[in-house]
């Protein structure tokens, strides 16, 4: 029994044997077939890949080079600039208030309104002031003739000396005394320092004010200015009279030009910067005091540079690199080309070493190309 049970598992295993070499061979024989059909595809694929390349100007870049756009290295200007944030002020944003004290007999203009320099703007009661000036007038009136008729018979020897000095004291005593009441009376009158706006009145008529209460605020937006902490990295490179571009972002005013009007002297003690103002055009009256912008000012100047869009470089192990164009073997190609680089501004860089007048340098497909890739351009 149990020889016969041991010939029927040594059966069993063979039949087994049998069928895995068969599986085997079979599957062979079915890769050798597509290994085949697909030798036969590439050959297909390479002929039509050809006949293409030949009747269509859009081939496969495999085949005609990577399409690439180029720039000519020539010598150029190349200017830098640094960047800083300033804040917007005139000279004439002030604060007008009378210099007497008094009761404010009228407003005479509205928040807002425009004024023209010496134009009145509030009144005080004057009433005493001007009633005493018409006394002192009166009486100056009496007191010139009599010194004049005194200095007629003085000078005729006719009456005393006391006589006449008495005349002349007490006329000019009445001039000077009428000054003064004019002087007081222009106190109590508050006029414009010149052309501007009124852009806030902060009393009401029939309120009492003492000498130096605030009254009017007043500004002239025709000469502005920006104010700007620049590093003290820059003092050498910043001088009065150059030139300076203003951007406001947020009243969408771009690349305004203008001057440095004056550096300052002094180095700040707490964030080691010194003060830069330029002087702003304002034609328009956009800009307000307080308002923010970005301050542009160039602090380098090449009239000869190579210059090269900062986007094409690269950089690795060995430093920044930039891929050029040279000819080898009747074909362009792309050479990867090591440079030293200088100072960056506006998104071009300027190139110290390595490069020479009329190379030319790949600045659009530059990211689909290695190191001797076949390229072409338009």
């Amino acid at each position: 029994m149990r020889a016969l049970t041991a010939l029927s598992l040594i059966v069993f295993l063979a039949s087994c044997g049998t069928n895995t070499n068969g599986d085997l061979e079979k599957k062979k024989s079915e890769l050798a077939k597509y290994h085949s059909q697909l030798n036969d595809l590439k050959t297909k694929i390479a002929n039509l890949e050809k006949e293409i390349a030949a009747l269509d100007t859009n081939a496969t870049k495999s085949d005609i080079g990577i399409l690439v756009e180029t720039k000519l290295i020539q010598p150029e200007k190349f200017e830098h600039f640094f960047e800083v944030s300033g804040t917007v002020t005139t000279d004439e944003n002030v604060t007008l208030s009378a210099e007497a004290a008094g009761q404010i007999k009228s407003i005479l203009v509205k928040e807002g309104q425009k004024v023209s320099a010496g134009q009145v703007l509030v009144k005080l009661n004057t009433a005493t002031i001007e009633s005493s000036i018409e006394e002192v007038k009166t009486a100056l009136d009496l007191a010139t003739t009599v010194y004049e008729r005194q200095k007629r018979l003085w000078e005729q020897k006719i009456g005393s000396e006391i006589q006449y000095l008495q005349a002349k004291n007490n006329k000019e005593s009445l001039e000077q005394k009428l000054k003064t009441l004019q002087t007081q009376l222009a106190l109590s009158i508050v006029k414009a320092p010149g052309d501007g706006i009124v852009d806030e009145i902060f009393r009401k008529e029939g309120e009492m004010v003492m000498p130096g209460t605030p009254l009017i605020q007043f500004v002239n937006l025709n000469n502005m200015k920006m104010l700007a902490d620049v590093s003290e990295m820059y003092v050498k490179s910043v001088k009065q009279g150059d030139k300076a571009i203003v951007n406001f972002p947020a009243l969408g005013i771009e690349n305004l030009e203008a001057n440095i009007n004056r550096t300052s002297n002094v180095i700040n003690i707490k964030n080691r910067t010194f003060k830069v103002e330029v002087g702003l055009p304002n034609k328009d009256q956009i800009l307000k005091p307080n308002a923010i912008g970005m301050l542009k000012i160039k602090d380098f100047e090449a009239d000869s540079a190579f210059v090269v869009p900062t986007m094409i470089l690269g950089k690795d192990s060995k430093g920044d690199y930039l891929y050029t164009t040279v000819e080898k073997e009747g074909k362009k190609v792309a050479r990867k080309t090591y440079v030293k680089t200088g100072k960056t501004s506006g998104g071009q860089t300027m190139i110290i070493e390595g490069l020479n007048p009329n190379d030319k340098v790949i600045t659009a497909g530059y990211n689909e190309v290695s190191d001797g890739a076949i390229i072409r351009t338009k």
